[in-house]
């Protein structure tokens, strides 16, 4: 009988105890959550006057602090950093199939052109076999300008040509050490709907960080694309 009544005992304080924490940890977690409202709201007014005082160089300025600010363009237009860090990504691929294809053959033999070694500028299945595909493909991630002059340069080189049937790119390999990593730093707005993605590169031979601006904006179908890309590695 006494055992069952402190079991009773025992389980009624524990659901009381139980009870309290959760009311204790929703009041503090209203709270809190207020309290953070509040410094955002101040946060953001100090902001605002800054940005109406100095424009986006006050946003370059606090670009590493905890609070990451974004200056939203009058119409909406925006270019976030994880769209910046995609565009940046399929930028690279491109440039590394028609720059660094001995780089990154992919497991491909070289097939001798001339007495020159190539590889197929893509890989077999995605089904790429036409200069006019190449183009498709580059206008994804570049400007029509700036596609049309890379594509062109390398069509006058013959770092890129159209064999049996298929696109094929010089097999060239990275002139000196490679780059160690790259990452979108932070995205600049220059206005007009025009940005800038700055890359932040990790050098050889100490590893120092050096900054390569790509200039971004929106193409005809309203995707945005590079418009020039000054790629940090050489190519032999």
């Amino acid at each position: 009988m006494t055992g069952k009544i402190f079991r009773s005992t025992l389980a009624a304080s524990l659901t009381v105890l139980l009870a309290s924490l959760l009311v204790i940890t929703g009041c503090l977690y209203t709270y809190f959550g207020t309290v953070r409202e509040q410094q955002l709201q101040a946060e953001l007014t100090l902001a605002a006057a800054a940005v109406e005082a100095d424009g986006a160089d006050y946003l370059a300025r606090v670009r590493d602090t905890a609070e990451r600010l974004t200056w939203v363009a009058s119409d909406g237009t925006v270019l976030y950093e994880a769209q910046a860090q995609e565009l940046a990504d399929n930028a690279r691929s491109l440039w590394l199939y028609l720059h660094f294809a001995g780089e990154y053959a992919g497991g491909v033999q070289p097939t001798t052109i001339d007495g020159r070694p190539y590889k197929p500028l893509f890989p077999a299945q995605d089904n790429i076999h036409t200069l006019e595909q190449v183009r498709d493909r580059f206008l994804q991630v570049f400007s029509a300008d700036f596609t049309d002059k890379t594509l062109d340069a390398a069509l006058a080189g013959k770092d890129l040509l159209a064999y049996n049937g298929d696109i094929y790119a010089a097999y060239k390999k990275t002139s000196g050490e490679a780059a160690y990593n790259s990452w979108v730093d932070h995205v600049r707005d220059d206005g007009d709907g025009k940005f800038t993605v700055v890359m932040a590169v990790t050098l050889p031979p100490d590893a120092h960080t050096d900054y390569v601006e790509l200039p971004a904006e929106r193409n005809a179908a309203g995707d945005f694309v590079f418009t020039d890309y000054p790629y940090w590695d050489r190519s032999e």
